[in-house]
């Protein structure tokens, strides 16, 4: 068994269909355009040029303008999460399974988090979010995002596995000596990492990796 399983959260606990994180990212801009005077033209270029460089859009903000970080996300945030996502059972049962000690590592804040989870009935099941405030807002994939949540779980790294739909969160993880899972549409960067195109199929993977030790 694994003793910790993290979970990366939005695209991940649902699926990029939903359309959760469409309405995110077109609050992210309206915000931009209407606080820093990003003209609409521009405003996907500037965002990029900050989640490259720093992992998020925010932490560059941080640095370079700023931004109070949590009245930014408090507005970025800002979705109907019910009307999008409901009691998802089998994603429950798939968890209840799991005997590992499971925790949310989101770059989301902690109300946005447990907004999700509730929505889908499973918030019970997580020891802790461990947000971006509790990473200090230095994100992943920023190699301090990994150690923080590695000392709040008191576990070394491999005894760890990442589950996240972004190949550029998953590489720290594995330089750390976590194990990784990919989710999503995407193919594995690396032959040692599993993919699976949903979070329900998980169960079948960890019985895999099990075998292979």
């Amino acid at each position: 068994m694994i003793p910790v399983i993290l979970f990366d959260l939005d695209n991940t606990l649902y699926t990029e269909e939903s359309g959760i994180f469409d309405l995110i990212d077109e609050r992210m801009s309206e915000w931009l355009m209407s606080h820093l005077e990003v003209p609409e033209s521009e405003v996907r270029e500037f965002r990029k040029k900050y989640f490259l460089q720093y992992g998020t859009t925010l932490r560059g903000l941080m640095l370079h303008h700023q931004v109070e970080p949590m009245e930014f996300l408090r507005f970025v945030h800002d979705v109907p999460v019910q009307d999008f996502l409901s009691i998802d059972l089998e994603l429950r049962r798939t968890l209840e399974a799991i005997p590992s000690r499971k925790i949310i590592f989101t770059n989301s804040d902690d109300a946005h988090a447990n907004r999700i989870l509730d929505a889908l009935g499973v918030r019970d099941l997580f020891e802790k979010v461990f947000d971006i405030a509790s990473m200090g807002f230095v994100p992943k994939p920023n190699p301090e995002a990994y150690r923080a949540v590695l000392l709040y779980a008191g576990a070394a790294p491999d005894d760890c596995l990442l589950i996240d739909d972004m190949e550029r969160n998953l590489k720290p993880a594995r330089e750390l000596g976590m194990r990784t899972i990919l989710i999503g549409a995407g193919e594995g960067a690396h032959d040692t990492e599993h993919v699976i195109a949903n979070i329900k199929e998980l169960n079948g993977v960890l019985q895999k990796i099990a075998a292979q030790k």
